[in-house]
């Protein structure tokens, strides 16, 4: 049990063993989620983009892991137990570096952006 109320109660509605083996991993009236997104048809207003799931991590965090000071990066992330509160997912959309969606980023943030 995660000791917070509201996650013990979902996983005890949705993810209760209910089977003759008790021992049997991950059985109840949920099953494991399963989606993908895939498309290169993804309208933004002016052009199609490419678009796709990344993640799902249940009980997960988003972590920030950028290795240099002018790069940026982030990941999603759980821990063993999956105990959290939060679960995180990515959605990677094509962006390139001259795209007009970017400037007003790229004037507060430069590089960054």
């Amino acid at each position: 049990f995660t000791r917070r109320l509201s996650t013990d109660a979902a996983n005890k509605e949705h993810f209760a063993k209910n089977h003759p083996d008790d021992s049997a991993p991950h059985v109840g009236t949920l099953p494991v989620a399963a989606y993908r997104l895939a498309t290169n048809e993804a309208w933004d207003g002016v052009e199609n983009r490419g678009a796709y799931s990344f993640c799902q991590c249940p009980g997960g965090q988003i972590v920030p892991s950028s290795t240099e000071d002018d790069e940026l990066c982030i990941n999603g992330m759980s821990f063993s137990k999956r105990d959290s509160l939060w679960a995180n997912s990515a959605l990677v959309v094509t962006v390139n570096p001259d795209d007009p969606i970017l400037e007003k980023y790229q004037r507060t943030h430069g590089c960054l952006a």
